[in-house]
């Protein structure tokens, strides 16, 4: 007994308990810091060229007290796995995409598909689903250059630069999480934003010095020799369906859709060819401050109705006239004859139009008609779609729109 109570004390358990706790955090703190086995990534470009996966990819290396640094990679590979691997081997550590906040797929591997080079990252790398997705045109390395130019001397954001289509991109966060909802939906049609690199300077884009030299870092290379890229956001949008690019509306046509997009937005109205006692031919800008379209879905008849109730508040904020600008307040009620909003009525009013007109031509659902109808007239909404089939469904639908214009005080 006495034997047992000296092998059992009180002292000799606590001794027990305190080597058992060391055996097992001792092999946790022999581990390396995570920073010294994982690279972090804050942007990854990907596309498909000549008949390989091109990757690039921006690490960031926090130093205490001192100036992050970014650092530049590059590979290729015949899979995205492959080309993925080849960049690790080049930074010596895996890579982390817990803080990737953008991911841009070039022109060749949008039309080809992202899916595929997008669920790799996605269920192998664990890349945060806020991570914004764009489309960018132009050579993989010129835009990379540029880039990351601007983010490691902190010259401007990617998403700055993006800020542009902001209030245009369909109102719609292009952000992964979004991507795969819509892909993964009925319809499975989504949007883009594009940014374009060039050599050769465009109205409007961002002028970059970026290094000649690819190399992997700002600092690899003694030479000052730096080329002028320029960034371009035009207010492009890139339209997917099923994961491939199939076509792109340019400003004007996203404008447009947008008019049936639930959410304040800005943007121009131009009107041209006003005549009466107060304007000579004159072409006048309106500014939209407020717009607040009303969707409504019926059946009538076994025939899908579609209306459009949008009221827009504007004022004016140009008038051309004999060739010479003059800007106007925009308080000033004069200005708003008669003949001027009829102008504007007909403009809006072929503005929706052409949405619709573009929507049925290309077969892109980009007003939620099928998302209104399946919610709100569910059971005839579906016998409609088993008669006509789901690629029809949209020439089928009546659309009509009610406008309302106020002036904005």
């Amino acid at each position: 007994m006495k034997k047992l109570k000296t092998i059992f004390s009180p002292r000799k358990i606590l001794v027990w308990i305190f080597l058992f706790i060391l055996a097992v955090i001792l092999p946790e703190f022999a581990k390396p810091a995570m920073s010294q086995t994982e690279a972090i990534v804050t942007m990854l470009c990907v596309d498909y060229v000549d008949d390989k996966f091109s990757l690039s990819a921006s690490i960031l290396t926090p130093a205490e007290g001192k100036k992050a640094n970014y650092t530049f990679y590059s590979a290729v590979g015949q899979s995205v796995g492959e080309a993925f691997d080849n960049v690790s081997l080049a930074i010596g550590k895996e890579m982390g995409f817990s803080q990737c906040e953008v991911m841009a797929f070039g022109d060749n591997l949008c039309e080809k598909g992202i899916i595929s080079a997008l669920d790799f990252i996605v269920r192998m790398k664990k890349v945060s689903q806020n991570a914004t997705l764009i489309n960018f045109g132009g050579d993989i390395q010129d835009f990379s250059k540029a880039v990351f130019k601007l983010v490691s001397q902190k010259q401007l954001k990617l998403e700055e630069i993006l800020n542009f289509d902001e209030q245009y991109v369909l109102s719609k966060d292009s952000s992964v999480e979004n991507f795969y909802k819509s892909y993964f939906s009925k319809i499975s049609t989504s949007v883009m934003p594009k940014i374009t690199v060039a050599k050769q300077q465009k109205d409007n884009a961002i002028e970059v010095q970026a290094d000649q030299s690819s190399g992997q870092s700002e600092n690899a290379t003694a030479s000052t020799d730096e080329e002028k890229l320029y960034l371009l956001n035009d207010g492009t949008i890139g339209v997917f369906k099923k994961g491939k690019k199939q076509l792109e509306m340019d400003y004007n046509q996203v404008a447009d859709v947008n008019l049936f997009v639930n959410k304040k937005y800005q943007g121009l109205v131009v009107v041209n060819n006003v005549n009466d006692s107060l304007y000579n031919d004159a072409t006048v800008v309106m500014n939209i401050v407020n717009s607040k379209p009303k969707i409504k879905v019926t059946f009538e008849d076994d025939k899908p109705k579609y209306t459009l109730k949008l009221t827009l508040k504007m004022h004016i904020v140009e008038i051309v006239q004999d060739e010479q600008k003059q800007a106007f307040m925009r308080r000033n009620k004069d200005f708003y004859t008669d003949e001027l909003v009829k102008k504007l009525y007909e403009k809006v009013q072929s503005n929706a139009q052409s949405a619709i007109d573009f929507c049925k031509s290309n077969k892109v659902d980009l007003l939620n008609v099928f998302r209104d109808f399946n919610a709100f007239e569910n059971k005839q909404f579906k016998k409609y779609i088993e008669k006509v089939g789901m690629e029809n469904y949209l020439n089928n639908v009546e659309f009509k729109t009610e406008i309302q214009i106020d002036n904005a005080f």
